[in-house]
This record gives C-alpha cells, sequence and structure tokens, in this order.
C-alpha cells in the first residue's frame, strides 16, 4: 500500500482522473486522506491526500464502490477542512449509491455536482404526451432529480439504472415519484412500491445541433421494465415526436388491435415514443435544491412506512417481488391486501376497504374478486 500511495503523491497535481470501472473504497480513502484499510470509519485526522488538486473523478460502473465510502469525502478533518476539492463526481451505473448520497453531497459539498446518469440521459426531454396542445417536457439533472411539467405524478429522483445488455445506450430506469397523490385511497405497500420503469435507446444526434433523439419504450400497464425494448429500427417506424404500440415479438399494432388488448389489460405491449432530448445549460447541471429539499423530506417521511410493510407473499402465488406483486393488483389478478385495511380494486383501481376494522397485518393473501 504505502508503495502504491507514492506513487499517486507524484501526480499531486492531478486535477481529472477517470478510474472506470476500477474504483475501490480504498482508493477513495487513500485520496481523501481517509484511512485506506477502515475506511467506512470516520477518522477524526486528515492524514495526507493523494491528490490535493482533484477535481474531476470519473468512477462510472464501479459497481463495488459502497456508498459510506462515497460519503467519506464529505466529512472533514481534525482541523475542520473538507477532505476533498472535488467538483465533479462521475458515478454514474454505480447502483450502491443511491439519492441519500445525492443529499449529502448538496448539503455538505455543495460545489461538488454527484454525477448518477450519464450526460445523455441528462436535460430537458420534449415528449408526446401532455393535454391542450401543451407538450410535456420532462427534466433530468446529472444527480438523478427530475421534474415534468405537469399537475400529478410530476417530480421525484432516478432510484437506480441498470445496462441492459453490454450496451450503454440501451440502458432502463426506475422511477420513485413524490407526489402520487392519485394513490392516496391504495394502501402503503402500493405506494411504496409505485416505482415504474422505463427503457431508453440512446439514437444519433441531429445533425448541427446537441439535441439528442431517444427511444423510450415502457409497458402498457405494470410497472416492470422492457429488457428488449426499445429497438433500434424502431426509429424508422415510429415518428418524432410521437408512440407507436408492438407486441413483444416487434409487431407495430393499429387502435383495433391495441384496444382488443386493453380490454384484457393485457401488459405484453409495449409503448415506445420517439423523443428529442436537449441539453442542460452549464448552469442548469445542480438540480434546484428546493426539489432536492422535497425529495429529502419525502424520503424521510417514508423511512418507517419502508421498514414496516414487508411484503410476504405466499408460496404459491408466484409473486416474487414487490414489482410482480403491484403488477398483479394493476392487472386482471385481483389481490386481496391485509395491511391496515382490506382492499378490493375494481377494474378502473378504485381501492374499496372490505373490513376497516381489520387488525393490522404484513401479511399479503392473493385471491380472485
Amino acid at each position: 500500500h504505502r508503495s502504491r500511495e507514492l506513487q499517486w503523491s507524484r501526480l499531486s497535481n492531478l486535477r481529472e482522473l477517470n478510474v472506470g470501472t476500477y474504483c475501490t473504497d480504498q482508493f477513495l480513502a487513500m485520496i481523501s486522506g481517509g484511512n485506506g484499510d477502515t475506511c467506512t470509519e470516520r477518522s477524526n485526522e486528515r492524514g495526507d491526500m493523494m491528490l490535493p488538486e482533484l477535481e474531476r473523478l470519473g468512477m462510472s460502473r464501479s459497481c463495488h464502490v459502497a456508498e459510506e465510502a462515497l460519503l467519506n469525502l464529505t466529512t472533514r478533518d481534525g482541523s475542520g477542512r473538507i477532505r476533498t476539492n472535488l467538483r465533479e463526481l462521475d458515478a454514474a451505473f454505480c447502483s450502491n449509491i443511491t439519492y441519500e448520497a445525492v443529499i449529502q453531497f448538496r448539503t455538505l459539498l455543495p460545489n461538488c455536482l454527484l454525477r448518477r446518469l450519464p450526460e445523455w440521459m441528462c436535460g430537458h426531454t420534449e415528449t408526446p404526451f401532455g393535454e391542450n396542445d401543451m407538450g410535456e417536457v420532462h427534466t433530468y439533472w446529472p444527480d438523478g432529480t427530475f421534474s415534468y411539467n405537469r399537475e400529478h405524478q410530476s417530480k421525484g429522483f432516478v432510484m437506480r439504472i441498470d445496462i441492459l445488455g453490454s450496451d450503454a445506450s440501451h440502458v432502463s430506469e426506475k422511477l420513485q415519484f413524490i407526489d402520487l397523490d392519485t394513490l392516496e385511497r391504495m394502501p402503503s405497500w402500493f405506494r411504496s412500491g409505485f416505482r415504474p420503469s422505463v427503457s431508453l435507446l440512446r439514437l444519433e444526434r441531429d445533425i448541427g445541433t446537441a439535441a439528442q433523439h431517444v427511444l423510450v419504450a415502457q409497458r402498457k400497464g405494470g410497472i416492470k421494465h422492457l429488457k428488449f425494448f426499445p429497438k433500434k429500427e424502431q426509429a424508422q417506424i415510429v415518428p418524432l415526436g410521437s408512440s407507436r404500440h408492438f407486441d413483444l415479438e416487434g409487431k407495430c399494432l393499429n387502435d383495433d388491435e391495441v384496444e382488443s388488448s386493453s380490454q384484457g389489460r393485457n401488459f405484453t405491449l409495449a409503448m415506445v415514443s420517439h423523443m428529442r432530448k436537449s441539453k442542460l445549460q452549464k448552469e442548469e447541471h445542480f438540480s434546484p435544491l428546493e426539489l432536492v429539499g422535497e425529495i429529502a423530506s419525502y424520503l424521510e417521511r417514508t423511512k418507517e412506512t419502508d421498514e414496516e410493510i414487508r411484503i410476504e407473499t405466499a408460496r404459491d402465488t408466484g409473486f416474487e417481488n414487490t414489482e410482480d406483486l403491484v403488477d398483479g393488483a394493476l392487472s386482471g389478478i385481483a389481490a386481496l391486501v391485509e395491511t391496515e385495511n382490506d382492499y378490493r380494486y375494481n377494474d378502473n383501481m378504485v381501492a374499496t376497504p372490505l373490513n376497516p376494522d381489520a387488525p393490522r397485518s404484513l401479511r399479503t393473501n392473493f385471491g380472485t374478486i
């Protein structure tokens, strides 16, 4: 370890470094002057920072880095000095880095941009959705914060992103909305588990501009991502600024076929949208501090709920996780849920308590209505 530190010390004036997938907890501790052997302990002694002038660090796809090791960069040494001079840290595709880290960085390192999304996923996206001829614009910031210009289900954060296959241009993202007012009548497990996923595919940029084209695929109903959608050739079928529906074999469906599937609440359809994304301006790279504060408050409120609500599915139901459970409730497979109350769902997803006086239970049962 000592010889390695001596090698790094010769790069004391280095300002930008990309270690890619090779970043480790020990490396983060070393550059911050912490204890490389016990990086998860908050040391009171500064130690020698190996790269004191480092401003930009790339560690994208270093999936094994622990969040605690990253957060050590936000601590102060015995003299009260912060442990790093970083201005940007690229942690895209690092699955252990949650939005909690964003909150801590914004509080303790307000001038350091913690990137959780790759650059091409950030910006203002012109969608084919919206009402009264007013197009919806979805804005994503590098730290995973997002905001849509609509009234409901309009803001929140990206919980995680995953590469689909080996191509980092084809990803899925899981979203957590913080304003699910339309789900107020749903039981706690449903609101906590309603984290829809979409799949994205990066296309070429507009010639002569910085605008990025993307295809976005989501299930017609349900919240799971589509692993094999969208497909590049669908950009020729789906005009820019519009959406089309496909079956899972890739056949583009007409309106009658879509309507027929909808009557059966069929979740085996993919809706693919072709969108244009414009880049954020330099002064827009940091997400609005007020919105970060709203998300922090939301996470604080839901901590107790997330700890209390544990879905225990019976072995013969076929529901292995909360995503399956939510999809089951959204589909024609009606769920009888024992929680604060028992709820029955109709076709319009209106929940009716069956027995308001029933005792609280964390057990989940399924049956046919």
